[in-house]
């Protein structure tokens, strides 16, 4: 949000973001979101993680990757590293290609969706089977995601909703009327073909 401070773009602007969880405790639905992945990959025996991140610069991306974290140390679980992406498939395909294999890593949590679909990719041109070998999760539930190979197991987001909050908030600045906010619905995980029991 910083960028837009010194800019005059010559008529009012409003920014609607994703807050910074550091405060919050990780309550955003966003955050909640992928520690269900976390648990729902735990229960399946896995537990030697990698976390293909989103962008530093992106509050979103930082509010996963303090969720990642947090939901490693509430388990008791071994993270393999952190690779910073930057949200593409092509970012994903190169962490899914330099996935360091000899540290025993099983699961892959990708920050959205695209990175999780170049992951894939990476794993299947090195000869890795998701999810016999390698369980790859996303965030977002795109469209697309029910038709990957293996279908992506990911989080549904209330996208539409937080959108429908962005713009009454910009309306109530607008015209001075308090509007209460849009309730935006809880994240729900969504189990597909490519998250399996730890082999």
């Amino acid at each position: 949000m910083t960028a837009f401070e010194h800019v005059d773009l010559g008529l009012p602007v409003f920014v609607a973001g994703e807050p910074d969880d550091v405060a919050a405790g990780g309550t955003h639905p966003h955050s909640q979101g992928l520690s269900a992945l976390i648990d729902h990959l735990a229960g399946l025996g896995h537990a030697r993680f990698l976390h293909v991140a989103g962008p530093p610069t992106h509050s979103s991306a930082r509010n996963r990757r303090l969720a990642y974290e947090a939901s490693m140390r509430r388990l008791g679980l071994h993270p393999t590293g952190i690779v910073d992406g930057d949200w593409t498939a092509a970012s994903g395909y190169a962490a899914g290609r330099d996935l360091p294999v000899e540290t025993g890593v099983t699961a892959v949590v990708a920050a959205n969706d695209q990175m999780a679909l170049g992951v894939m990719r990476a794993l299947h041109e090195r000869g890795l089977r998701v999810p016999d070998d390698v369980s790859v999760t996303g965030m977002d539930d795109i469209p697309e995601s029910a038709y990957f190979w293996p279908p992506l197991t990911t989080v549904r987001l209330d996208f539409a909703s937080e959108g429908e909050d962005a713009l009454r908030q910009m309306l109530s600045r607008i015209d001075g009327i308090d509007r209460p906010p849009v309730p935006v619905q809880p994240a729900e995980l969504v189990l597909r073909a490519s998250t399996a029991p730890r082999t």
